[in-house]
């Protein structure tokens, strides 16, 4: 396994002279091009309480929210819908983890022999294997054994999540088909349709809205937890920037690399065949040896 430096000094630079940014190429922990701040920062700057627990929806930013932590803390800070696990030297999805916990009514970051609980932000984890282990059904045990942890909620307008959703694969499908737990089920509106074609933007944006109240419900209801929401709009690096720590320059770099802009830029044809020969395919397992205390 590769030390954290070693993927350090294999980077590439690429400055940002506006505000003195420094941005590196990388590669993340499932092999996909990143870039991050050529010095991450300590996680001491983070402004509220760490673990943080991303409760976004797939398609209302997750992504980008996952790469503004890797990018301004470091890879392997940040866990988004699979992580590296060390028994197997594969990935595996954080949501099943998360859900064997809950079922053995163990700490939701609990691993055996592995290190889940090595991360700082957990995002995306949604499971649909089996059934439907939606990110809401964690927080009951997040309010029990993590009292003090950071509850992250960035809210995309319910019509724009509606339509990115609708244009992702089946991932309205697997939501409302899927077998889940009744608290999923109870964000549905007692005349949304159980066949998934039949459900419109009124039915989906309904969900959104439910779903959105009930994360504020638990925030509210527990003062011990940190409960920050953040609109997806023009202003949220800025928002970002002032409530968590992390410049806003890291905000918006998911699936951003300069490798990308020189091979489709290039004209030399061994420059592109060689870069097409060393294309990674699907996601890798690449684990980090990335602590809270790496950059501190």
């Amino acid at each position: 396994m590769p030390s954290y430096r070693w993927w350090y000094d294999a980077s590439k630079s690429n400055s940002n002279n506006d505000n003195n940014v420094v941005l590196v190429d990388d590669i993340d922990e499932t092999g996909h091009d990143v870039q991050r701040l050529e010095r991450p920062m300590p996680l001491s700057i983070v402004k509220v309480p760490t673990p943080i627990f991303v409760l976004t929806l797939p398609k209302g930013g997750s992504t980008t929210i996952h790469q503004y932590f890797q990018c301004g803390l470091g890879i392997g800070a940040s866990a988004h819908n699979r992580y590296p696990y060390a028994q197997s030297n594969k990935l595996k999805h954080v949501g099943i983890t998360m859900r064997d916990n809950i079922k053995q009514n163990k700490p939701l970051l609990t691993v055996d022999n592995d290190s889940l609980d090595k991360y700082q932000i957990f995002s995306d984890y949604d499971s649909f294997k089996g059934s439907l282990f939606s990110m809401i059904d964690s927080l009951d045990n997040i309010s029990k054994f993590y009292p003090n942890s950071t509850i992250l909620y960035v809210r995309r307008d319910p019509s724009d999540w509606f339509r990115s959703a609708s244009n992702f694969g089946s991932l309205l499908r697997r939501f409302r088909s899927s077998e889940k737990s009744p608290l999923v089920e109870s964000l549905f509106s007692p005349d949304s349709p159980t066949r998934p074609a039949a459900m419109n933007e009124t039915h989906w944006t309904t969900f959104y809205e439910n779903y959105s109240d009930y994360v504020r419900k638990i925030g509210s209801e527990h003062p011990s937890l940190t409960y920050l929401e953040v609109p997806l709009d023009s202003n949220t690096d800025t928002v970002m920037q002032e409530r968590i720590g992390i410049t806003k320059q890291c905000w918006g770099r998911a699936n951003v690399s300069s490798k990308k802009n020189e091979t489709k830029n290039s004209n030399d044809t061994a420059t592109k065949n060689e870069n097409d020969s060393t294309k990674r395919r699907g996601p890798i397992a690449l684990p980090r040896n990335w602590t809270a205390d790496t950059f501190s």
